[in-house]
């Protein structure tokens, strides 16, 4: 049973956000006294980076994204599911909100496959289960969700059963499978960029989809991009906003227009 018009609001929480000690989560608190009920998707690639250097292991990207062996599994698992996601509940509780952190591996809530042998451990959605974040959600509490995910693999031994999934498809994934209201990216960035350095406010889906065809979306916006896409297939409106600026989680859902909205065009307003 879906929440269709259910006041869900997806978050996702860039990483650079979260070092920035910016305000988001004090607006999380004040959806929640507004009566929307907001489902937050973390990342933590800079603190990911940090602790493998403290233990002496080297960083590799492939397209902006970790290549995740053994060792770098087990440090994407403890400081994402474990450091960071209790740093942001514990957080929470402080401003007197219910809130519990989980991972993708409980309940299986997102389940993934490794996508290439030469990226180790990292890994895209295939299934979101949504009992236990709706479970959270009807019993008032606000989940806290780390991208670590559930590696279903039909080998018996020698393989992980964690994946390591970038936390802004598992965003769109979420949002889609809630059919949430809304998806919004707190990033670095102030907007989406047009094929000539112009910041776009509202674009439909196919303009969006023709920036990521064309290249003019490159880096970090194109993962954030398509789970737009997604989340708008599903019914969502979609946005990506500088999170690094005081109260834009709670102007962009009270006023909106503080960075690029990414609509379907059925749901595209007057």
């Amino acid at each position: 049973m879906t929440q269709s018009s259910n006041h869900i609001v997806v978050i996702k929480l860039g990483g650079s956000v979260l070092d920035s000690k910016d305000t988001s989560l004090k607006d999380i608190a004040t959806l929640k006294q507004l009566g929307l009920k907001p489902v937050l998707i973390h990342g933590g690639a800079s603190t990911v980076s940090a602790w493998s250097a403290k233990l002496g292991l080297e960083t590799h990207l492939v397209n902006g994204e970790r290549v995740t062996d053994d060792a770098t599994l087990d440090v994407v698992a403890a400081i994402l599911a474990g450091l960071v996601n209790k740093e942001i509940v514990a957080a929470l509780l402080d401003m007197g909100i219910k809130a519990a952190g989980i991972s993708g591996v409980d309940s299986a809530t997102i389940t993934g496959q490794i996508r290439a042998t030469e990226t180790g451990y990292l890994g895209d959605v295939v299934q979101v289960n949504t009992e236990l974040i709706t479970a959270l959600l009807d019993a008032n509490i606000t989940p806290v969700i780390s991208p670590v995910s559930f590696h279903q693999t039909n080998r018996p031994s020698g393989s992980r059963r964690l994946l390591n999934i970038n936390g802004d498809p598992v965003a769109g994934e979420i949002a889609s499978a809630l059919q949430a209201e809304r998806l919004v990216f707190l990033t670095d960035v102030p907007a989406v960029k047009g094929k000539n350095g112009e910041a776009l406010g509202e674009i439909s889906a196919d303009h969006a989809a023709e920036l990521l065809a064309s290249g003019t979306a490159s880096g970090g916006m194109i993962p954030k991009l398509r789970s737009c896409l997604k989340a708008t297939l599903a019914g969502s409106s979609a946005c990506i906003i500088d999170g690094r600026k005081p109260h834009m989680l709670i102007r962009e859902l009270t006023e909106g227009n503080c960075g690029t909205t990414v609509t379907g065009q059925h749901l595209r307003r007057s």
